[in-house]
C-alpha cells in the first residue's frame, strides 16, 4: 500500500514565525521584522511545493534495534517542501539580508510542521484501512538509526514519487524534508502519530512541549 499526498496547503502564523527567530513584541526590531515578513510572504507561498508519500513496509535488519525488531510492520513517510524555498533563504543570507534569510527559513519550518500534521491524518486513515493501530512514531536519529531514512526512501520510492534524493550520510535532499516512521500493531487501538517532545534532542525548539 502506498499513498502520494499532494493536496497540501499551508498558512503562515506571522506572530509564531517571529517568535521562532526570538523576535517578540517588545523587541526593538519587531515592527521592522513584521514589515519584512509581510513583504516576503507572497513569494514564500509561491516557492513552497508541499508533497508527501507514505508506504507500507517492514523494518529491516539494518534499521532494527532491541526496541524495534526486524520485521516490525510500519508506515514509512517522507514529506518535502521542495528545494526552491531553501535556495531562496540561502540566497538572502549570501546577499547580506540576514533578517530576511531567517524569516524565510522560519516560514519553511512552519510550513513543514503543518505538512507533518496533514501526513499524520493520512497515516491514521491508512492504518485504519488495514485494521491496525499506530503504536509509536519514530524519527532518526533520536528513536531509530539514521539508516532507517534510506529504508524509508526506498520503500516509498520517494525519488520517483516526490523528487526527494538521499546522500551517503542518509540525509534527505532537499533540505526541508522530513522522514517519519509509524510502527503499526494489529492489537493497538490507538493512533499515536504525534511527535514526542520528551524524546527529542532539539531542546531549544520553539514548539517544544516538554521540560
Amino acid at each position: 500500500m502506498k499513498r502520494k499526498i499532494t493536496d497540501l496547503s499551508v498558512r503562515f502564523s506571522e506572530n509564531f514565525i517571529l517568535n521562532m527567530i526570538d523576535c517578540t513584541p517588545d523587541s526593538p526590531i519587531y515592527e521592522t521584522a513584521m514589515q519584512e515578513l509581510k513583504e516576503l510572504e507572497d513569494r514564500a507561498y509561491s516557492l513552497i511545493r508541499p508533497r508527501a508519500v507514505a508506504a507500507w513496509g517492514e523494518i529491516d535488519r539494518e534499521a532494527s534495534s532491541d526496541g524495534i525488531p526486524e520485521g516490525t510492520k510500519a508506515l514509512f513517510t517522507i514529506a518535502t517542501l521542495g528545494k526552491e524555498i531553501s535556495e531562496w533563504s540561502s540566497c538572502l543570507f549570501r546577499e547580506g539580508d540576514y533578517l530576511g534569510g531567517m524569516l524565510v527559513n522560519a516560514m519553511a519550518d512552519e510550513a513543514l510542521f503543518q505538512v507533518d500534521t496533514a501526513v499524520q491524518q493520512a497515516v491514521i486513515e491508512m492504518s485504519r484501512s488495514m485494521n491496525m493501530g499506530v503504536k509509536q512514531r519514530v524519527e532518526a536519529p533520536n528513536d531509530i538509526e539514521m539508516v532507517s531514512q534510506r529504508l524509508a526512501w526506498e520503500v516509498t520510492e520517494a525519488k520517483e514519487e516526490i523528487g526527494v534524493g538521499i546522500r551517503s550520510s542518509y540525509m534527505l535532499d532537499p533540505l526541508k524534508t522530513n522522514c517519519v516512521i509509524y510502527l503499526l500493531d494489529r492489537f493497538c487501538s490507538e493512533y499515536r502519530t504525534a511527535h514526542n517532545c520528551k524524546n527529542c534532542k532539539a531542546v531549544h525548539c520553539k514548539r517544544r512541549m516538554a521540560e
